[in-house]
Parts: C-alpha cells; structure tokens; sequence
C-alpha cells in the first residue's frame, strides 16, 4: 500500500493577469471563477499526464520496500528501484524508516542515487533497504518534484483548456485536440499503457 502527501506546492504556472490577457477579458467581476478555471485545468493536466507542473514537496508513504522483481503500483521493477510519483524529481529531501518499536531512522543519501527526470530512486551497488521494519507505513520519503520553470507549451495548454472551462460553464471534458497537445508530456509505464 502506498500514500501520496502534497505538503507545499509553488503558484499555480498560469497567474490571473495572464490568464485574463488570454482571454481579452477586463475587470474583476469573474476573478473567482477565472481562478477556478484556471485551477481545474491544471488540475486536469496534471492527472492527465500524471506529472506536476510547478515545483511541489511531497511525502510518499510506503509499507515495505519493494521485494524482488515486482511490477506493481509504484512502477517498481526490481528490488533495488523505486520510481517515485510525478517527476521529474528535483530532490529527495530523506527518506525515513520506522522499525518494529517505531523508531525513526534517516536512510543514509549516500546509500543511492536520484534519477531525477524519470523520477527513479535506486541502490549504489553493494546496498540494500532497510529491513526488519513494522508492517504499515514503514518507509517515508520526503522529495520535491515538478518543474522549476513550467514550460510555455505546457502552460499554453492550460490556458486552452481553462478557457474552454470559462467559457462552456459546465462542460468539463477534456477534448482529444489537447490529449494529443499534452500527449509528448505524459508518463506511459514500462508496457506503454497511461
């Protein structure tokens, strides 16, 4: 089992004034729902390509660590990787254990290393994880993710489809045009499923 913590995250890429300058619109009368929009398409980016567009520090829980040459929900595909949710990955900031008697211990960093683009925690040869750790929520890892600096394409998407938001007020899908704008950005598994 695992669980995913949002504890901070960086201004949405797309401000109000911008997103108003997009859409030709003066004064203040709509603000809250152009944030709501605005708020829901990166929401909807974001699930859809199962990354984060901003920088975000997050905590991912985890029971065990992964036993050897398991496929399962982590992206996990042998013992010594861990690939962590919405990369790119810009930092693990530590990982936790809590044995038996629930006592924390800080996983040395030099113990591995980051992949940071795909978001790929994995051992330095000759490592292996902790054990002899208690049955729930046994490991936490502390890191930040997202982009720096949003790129513009991303950010050009959100603005299309906060727009269509506006403008259709209850029409919530996603077109297919901007699945395929979004679709060079989206993280496929090792079987190239989404």
């Amino acid at each position: 089992m695992r669980g995913l913590e949002l504890v901070s995250q960086s201004p949405a890429p797309v401000s109000l004034s911008e997103f108003k300058t997009f859409l030709k619109i003066d004064g203040t009368d709509e603000d809250s729902f152009l944030a709501l929009c605005i708020n829901a398409s990166v929401s909807a980016v974001e699930n859809h390509i199962k990354r984060v567009l901003v920088s975000s520090e997050f905590n991912l829980y985890l029971d065990a660590f992964p036993p050897i040459a398991e496929n399962n929900e982590y992206r996990i595909f042998n013992a010594s990787e861990i690939y962590l949710p919405n990369p790119p990955t810009i930092q693990i900031l530590s990982i936790k254990t809590y044995n038996e008697a629930n006592v924390e211990s800080t996983f040395s960093s030099s113990n591995y290393l980051l992949d940071a683009v795909n978001g790929r925690i994995y051992l330095n040869d000759g490592y292996v994880w902790p054990t002899d750790l208690r049955n729930k929520n046994a490991v936490k890892i502390n890191y930040t993710c997202g982009y720096g600096v949003c790129p513009d394409a991303l950010k050009q998407i959100v603005m299309i489809y906060a727009g269509q938001l506006y403008n259709s007020r209850c029409d919530c899908s996603m077109s297919d045009t901007i699945k395929t704008m979004l679709s060079s950005y989206k993280i496929y598994d090792g079987l190239g499923m989404a």
